[in-house]
C-alpha cells in the first residue's frame, strides 16, 4: 500500500459523509484541551476525500485549526482498501464515495465502511 502521512489544509479537504454533531463536539472538546489530532485523517491523494475522519475533521474546523494530519492514499487504484455499507441492505463503491465528496451529496453518517486488507496499525491508523 503507497501512502504518507502529511499535513493538508482543512479547507481542501471534501467530505462524503454528514457527521454526528454529538460526536464533533466532544472531539472539539478533546481538541481544545490537549492540541493534539492523534490519529491521521484517511484522505484519497487524488480527490483529497474524506475516507475516515469526518468527524475528526469537522471538529477540527470548528477549532479552528487550518491544517490536520492526512494519511494519503491512492483509493481508487488501492487494491488492499475496499469500502461496503455499515447498513444492511445497502450497497456502496469506491465511485460512490467520490462522486458524492465531488457533487456534495453527502450519505447519512457511518454510511461507509473502510476495510483494508494490509493492518491499519501499520499504516498510522
Amino acid at each position: 500500500m503507497n501512502q504518507r502521512i502529511t499535513y493538508v489544509e482543512v479547507s481542501k479537504l471534501r467530505e462524503h459523509e454528514e457527521t454526528l454533531q454529538d460526536r464533533v463536539a466532544e472531539l472539539c472538546k478533546a481538541l481544545s484541551e490537549t492540541k493534539i489530532m492523534n490519529c491521521p485523517i484517511l484522505v484519497d491523494s487524488k480527490t483529497n476525500t474524506i475516507l475516515d475522519g469526518h468527524h475528526r475533521c469537522k471538529a477540527a474546523r470548528e477549532c479552528g485549526m487550518s491544517t490536520v494530519p492526512c494519511l494519503l492514499v491512492d483509493y481508487l487504484s488501492d487494491e488492499n482498501i475496499s469500502v461496503c455499507s455499515w447498513r444492511k441492505g445497502e450497497s456502496i463503491c469506491k465511485e460512490m464515495v467520490i462522486e458524492a465528496a465531488r457533487t456534495g451529496t453527502l450519505f447519512s453518517p457511518k454510511t461507509s465502511r473502510h476495510v483494508f486488507q494490509t493492518d491499519p496499525s501499520s499504516m498510522g491508523i
